[in-house]
């Protein structure tokens, strides 16, 4: 997206820019910068409008129902260097978006997960980083709630280090919740260790790419998920683990070829065995 498309689509977002000064009222040429301004003048259903460029924020938590974070590209960050989750969402009801914005955890210790969500939650076209140093004793994503929705489209998702489950990419504490991850990328930075795709229900894992480490597995829990079209590389748990035990419709250990990972571009080069592999289904 880009400052125009985003007001464009979301005309009536409060905008936030923790790099402005003077004249604060929330209008794209006169950002908040503190996130909590943002959050006060937001109504449910609203919108924040984040500007590019890092935003030291630290714990974002609120209880706005229907809240969308929107970024004007994945260059507006959102860093959370102190503790806790990045983001903390304690609605019960509507669905929580982020789209088109980077979410960096770089806290010391973190609770129910990077991002937790007592509601609906769908991340599209984001780049969540759980950071290099984040110890946390749950999950990626976390909710306490029952039977929600956790969507992750068009995203990269990159699992840091820690322990117990500290690498999986949902925990719930209650009954069954869905998981779907459709057309995105899933893979462990340097620290991390094993990754768990766990959800206590079902859903769908689809036209994604997986990308796991030669001494370590991504695993699957007790989530059962239709699992259509996707890419893995160093993961020998990929055809061994249920569900995804049997499956033959994806590119097994197969380089996916991104333009340049190691300075975090995921984009796909035009050889890449990914293009036109998937599925419009």
């Amino acid at each position: 997206m880009s400052n125009s498309s985003v007001q464009a689509k979301y005309p009536n977002a409060i905008w936030f820019d923790s790099a402005h000064t003077g004249t604060e009222s929330g209008t794209f040429a006169e950002p908040y910068n503190t996130i909590a301004e943002a959050l006060a003048a937001v109504s449910n259903d609203g919108q924040i409008a984040v500007k590019d460029g890092t935003h030291n924020v630290g714990e974002i938590a609120f209880t706005t129902s229907g809240l969308t974070i929107v970024g004007a590209s994945t260059a507006a960050i959102l860093r959370n260097a102190t503790t806790g989750s990045s983001i903390d969402c304690d609605a019960t009801t509507g669905t929580f978006r982020l789209e088109t914005i980077k979410v960096v955890n770089d806290s010391t210790s973190f609770g129910l997960g990077v991002i937790a969500s007592e509601s609906d939650m769908v991340i599209d076209g984001c780049i969540i980083d759980s950071g290099l140093n984040a110890a946390t004793s749950r999950g990626f994503l976390g909710n306490d709630s029952q039977n929600k929705t956790f969507t992750i489209e068009n995203s990269i998702i990159i699992f840091g280090s820690g322990s117990g489950y500290t690498t999986s990419l949902t925990r719930q504490n209650s009954t069954p919740s869905t998981l779907n991850v459709r057309s995105s990328t899933l893979i462990m930075n340097p620290n991390a260790n094993n990754v768990g795709l766990s959800s206590s229900g079902a859903g769908e894992f689809k036209n994604s790419i997986l990308i796991g480490k030669s001494t370590y597995a991504v695993t699957i829990g007790s989530w059962n998920p239709s699992v259509i079209k996707n890419c893995c590389l160093n993961d020998t748990a990929y055809t061994t683990a249920s569900p995804l035990s049997g499956a033959t419709d994806f590119l097994y250990e197969t380089d996916p070829q991104f333009i340049d990972s190691a300075n975090g571009d995921y984009r796909l080069r035009p050889s890449s065995p990914c293009i036109g592999a998937g599925t419009a289904s």
